[in-house]
């Protein structure tokens, strides 16, 4: 396998629908296109790296 391969676990999920401000929206797809990806794959890439950090502070916090 090379280094740089992802293996994806399929997993259980649930779709959400949030309301997001029309320039906030706008802002993400361009984002989204300077980056070449999907606005799906960016919001999912926002929100596992603010979980990701959540989890790490919250761990650190439980543990002193």
């Amino acid at each position: 396998m090379d280094a740089a391969e992802l293996k994806l676990r399929p997993r259980p999920s649930t779709a959400v629908t949030l309301p997001v401000p029309d320039d906030v929206l706008q802002s993400l797809h361009e984002i989204a296109a300077d980056r070449e990806m999907s606005l799906e794959g960016l919001l999912k890439l926002y929100i596992g790296k603010g979980l990701r950090k959540d989890l790490s502070d919250r761990r650190h916090q439980s543990h002193p």
